[in-house]
């Protein structure tokens, strides 16, 4: 066990397949919540984009009028997903569920750059934090 965790190249891949298989089931669902308003409807993300807008103004992130956030990294990734697949939600939670296993990994990463006086738990507790918490999708 010590092993698998002090060698990243072992680890890594365990964790990712475990976000994965954790999260399959969510590939064919639709959009939810406020989806409708920042992505789905959103006339900024979609072609021609105005990518100057994106990163100056916050009314992009949303077509709800007084919504406005200052998002702009968030917003250029949801016009690069849209030219890559549109409105097909498949690709939108493939690409969360390849961030949320990065973040998971990052998670572990932390962990041992802290160097937890009992590395294994505190590295099983923030990666099970961030692989379970279905907020994050």
């Amino acid at each position: 066990m010590i092993a698998l965790i002090q060698s990243p190249w072992r680890w890594m891949p365990a964790l990712a397949l475990l976000v994965f298989v954790s999260y399959w089931q969510t590939l064919d669902q639709g959009f939810h919540f406020d989806d409708d308003n920042t992505i789905v409807h959103n006339p900024a993300i979609r072609q021609p984009v105005q990518w100057l807008d994106l990163w100056s103004d916050p009314e992009a992130f949303s077509r709800t009028p007084g919504a406005g956030m200052y998002r702009p990294l968030l917003l250029s990734t949801f016009a690069i997903n849209h030219a890559w697949s549109g409105d097909r939600g498949w690709s939108w939670h493939l690409v969360n569920l390849a961030l949320h296993a990065w973040v998971s990994i990052l998670a572990v990463q932390l962990a041992r750059r802290l160097r937890c006086r009992r590395f294994r738990l505190c590295a099983r507790d923030c990666s099970s934090l961030c692989i379970r918490s279905a907020l994050n999708l």
